[in-house]
């Protein structure tokens, strides 16, 4: 595959939704290699698919549920000579929603467990919680379109739960995997909180009780980035954050998301985001207008 294509927002104010919903049985209308510009998810309800995503070839397996960025490359195929039956839903939700999910300073701790990653966050199930998952995605096409407020609250409570229990389960499961020291998991806690995360260098490393050696050869052994990595990313999402939905000027922001030089926010900015902090905030404000 030496090209691809990006498959453009659906059109969720015609649809008069924030979500949609389609169920693949047995079948699989096949597209090129493709992005998105919106997010989405896939539960695997029986059966097994393969996935080609960001050029490696994964297996999306039953009882899994499966979250897609935007910048996600992918295709989903059958081997040529696997007649295997298979159940899988796919529900695309819309920027505005998953904007709304990550409003609140905390919540930009699960933004970095969802866009951080090279490969998409994917979580093995139990049955029961799977079924649950898909009695969420049945009631959300039941929901009243008549009072917008009560169907926005609904969806968005609905789709809050689905992503961040998920990416929780997530995290537990890779502590697991990993044998996580219990002291690590609880200094990990504290460092997502925003109060903490702006912080000096000193007294984060302060928190985890451990010499800045020790903190250091752990954080990096069980999360595959250095602590000062990770608290740029927790930043630089915070700044995404007050950008998008405050008026705040830029440098009020970069010293309330912990950076106290505004040409260091800059750079972090630029080379996590791609774009400058203005340009970031006017980006959003054209989509928002659209």
């Amino acid at each position: 595959m030496d090209s691809y294509l990006t498959i453009k927002d659906f059109d969720f104010k015609k649809l008069r939704g924030d979500v949609y919903i389609y169920y693949h049985t047995n079948n699989i209308a096949l597209s090129p290699l493709h992005d998105h510009n919106y997010y989405e998810f896939i539960v695997m309800i029986f059966g097994s698919i393969k996935n080609l995503i960001n050029g490696v070839e994964t297996t999306l397996v039953e009882n899994s549920i499966t979250f897609l960025r935007p910048r996600d490359m992918h295709y989903l195929y059958k081997d040529e000579n696997d007649n295997s039956n298979f159940h899988f839903v796919n529900v695309s939700v819309s920027n505005e929603v998953m904007n709304d999910l990550f409003v609140y300073p905390l919540n930009s701790y699960y933004r970095s467990l969802l866009d951080g990653p090279h490969l998409p966050v994917t979580v093995s199930l139990p049955q029961i919680t799977a079924k649950q998952i898909l009695t969420v995605i049945k009631e959300l096409n039941t929901v009243s379109r008549e009072n917008n407020d009560i169907y926005k609250a609904s969806t968005r409570m609905a789709i809050a739960n689905i992503y961040f229990e998920n990416l929780n389960r997530n995290e537990l499961q890779l502590e697991k995997r990993t044998n996580m020291p219990y002291w690590l998991h609880e200094f990990q806690q504290k460092l997502i909180q925003s109060d903490v995360f702006v912080r000096d260098n000193n007294y984060i490393y302060a928190l985890s009780g451990k010499t800045r050696e020790h903190l250091s050869r752990a954080y990096k052994k069980f999360f595959h980035k250095t602590l000062n990595e990770a608290v740029i990313d927790l930043r630089i999402n915070l700044a995404c954050n007050l950008l998008q939905h405050t008026d705040m000027s830029v440098t009020d922001i970069s010293f309330e998301s912990g950076f106290y030089n505004l040409s260091t926010f800059h750079h972090h900015f630029k080379e996590k985001i791609h774009y400058s902090p203005n340009a970031y905030r006017n980006s959003n404000i054209s989509s928002d207008d659209k």
